[in-house]
């Protein structure tokens, strides 16, 4: 899923790729912040490549 605004991180669900290739870059270290925090209890953060994560919620 491409986010192209910090909004569209409320779609992001389990075992799905996040590309955050074009959101402004101030907001990127934010939205891996979210991402991070989405995964912190049973989840997992993977980076695929430059800007590009697998975001596991494990609930």
């Amino acid at each position: 899923m491409k986010i192209k605004s910090y909004s569209d991180l409320e779609k992001v669900e389990d075992n799905m790729l996040v590309d955050l290739t074009e959101l402004e870059p101030r907001l990127i270290a934010r939205a891996i912040y979210f991402l991070a925090g989405l995964t912190c209890k049973n989840g997992s953060l993977t980076k695929i490549s430059c800007h590009q994560y697998l975001v596991k919620i494990n609930k």
